[in-house]
């Protein structure tokens, strides 16, 4: 029902989908943005999501270190990504807090909140 409820209430100027049916909330989330809507994908490092990605038209994705988890990906169908975020600082912040992450190995979670 979670998947579909949505739908009552689109369209929707930022998706997030985290959780258990991702696959099915990316092939709902093309029918939900506005013009200028985008839809972020935690986990993104998961490649059994990354069949979907071609439904939008612009999209970019960041990965980590991480082959299980981790990794955000942002897709929208109208408007170019870059417009509505800057992407090379974001590239640039997610290397950082990457690299960093996997220096600091489990103690991460302790220092950086992840």
């Amino acid at each position: 029902d979670y998947i579909e409820y949505p739908a009552a209430h689109a369209p929707f100027d930022f998706v997030l989908i985290d959780g258990r049916a991702r696959n099915a909330c990316m092939l709902r989330a093309v029918d939900l943005l506005s013009e200028r809507g985008i839809v972020v994908l935690h986990d993104a490092n998961r490649l059994r999501y990354h069949d979907h990605f071609d439904l939008f038209e612009n999209q970019a994705l960041l990965l980590d270190y991480r082959t299980n988890a981790g990794g955000l990906w942002v897709g929208s169908n109208g408007t170019e990504i870059s417009s509505l975020i800057d992407m090379d600082f974001h590239r640039s912040l997610w290397s950082s807090v990457t690299t960093l992450s996997r220096f600091l190995g489990p103690a991460r979670r302790y220092f950086l909140g992840i």
